[in-house]
């Protein structure tokens, strides 16, 4: 795998989310009014990693508190420069900025986000866009099977003992610990395919990859714009195109401001 040569700090992330509780009058094609709302779905249990780090931090409502796993959370999204998920811009991330604004929280320091589905929806045209299918395709690898719906039943019941309650949440983490895992090698295996954020170097003469952060690039033709002609560079470590920072003019080379 094409490992990622940056100083930014890379979280992957991935949550878990309770079931909403309502009064209905059937199963199917329903429309429930908000009135009949018992009790809001939330978010339960989150999972993340710092890119290149072997620590993953689990936090769940019901192992630490829900105060305490929304403060951490909040704590690793503020210090985090980009945001690794799947399905994690209209899912996680929304959840999360929910859960903050109830709370009373205020946003965490802005992050770039990476959204792995996304980028292979934008790529790719695979027959599925689940995690457990591309995961399958590309690294060869599975999401544990489990049920959430399930777990919550299960927990949620006022008459489970607690031994039953804990070993279903520790299921549960495990399955969410899963998930996480999966997204590094994903992203290292879809790298020259993903517009990733790169810091701007310091030393404009030196071009790197906009992708792993190499410095190691290969002259592989021209790239044509409407503004001229540049040099197409190709990565030699993940494989990703690029086009040169310098525009040729007239048989010349010029920086471009």
């Amino acid at each position: 795998m094409t490992k990622i040569n940056t100083d930014l700090k890379i979280l992957l992330l991935d949550i878990e989310c309770s079931m909403a509780k309502f009064y209905g009058y059937g199963l199917f094609d329903q429309n429930i009014p908000i009135s009949h709302i018992i009790e809001h779905p939330r978010m339960i249990a989150f999972t993340a990693k710092w890119y290149g780090k072997k620590k993953m931090y689990a936090f769940s409502e019901y192992h630490q508190s829900r105060e305490e796993m929304l403060a951490e959370l909040h704590t690793l999204l503020d210090e985090a420069d980009v945001v690794i998920g799947y399905n994690s811009k209209n899912f996680d991330i929304k959840w999360i900025n929910s859960e903050f604004a109830v709370e009373g929280m205020t946003p965490p320091s802005p992050y770039k986000q990476i959204d792995i589905m996304q980028e292979a929806k934008r790529n790719f045209r695979f027959i599925s866009r689940k995690l457990d299918y591309l995961a399958d395709r590309i690294l060869n690898d599975k999401k544990l099977d489990y049920s959430m719906a399930k777990m919550w039943v299960i927990v949620d019941n006022p008459d489970t003992d607690e031994p039953t309650r804990k070993r279903e949440w520790d299921a549960m983490m495990k399955y969410a610990k899963k998930d996480t895992a999966l997204l590094e090698p994903l992203l290292e295996a879809l790298l020259p395919w993903i517009k990733m954020p790169h810091p701007a170097r310091s030393n404009t003469d030196v071009t790197c990859c906009i992708a792993c952060g190499s410095e190691s690039l290969q002259s592989r033709g021209r790239a044509l714009t409407l503004s001229g002609s540049y040099a197409r560079l190709q990565c030699n470590n993940c494989g990703k195109w690029q086009r040169g920072k310098n525009r040729e003019d007239h048989g010349k080379t010029r920086e471009i401001s």
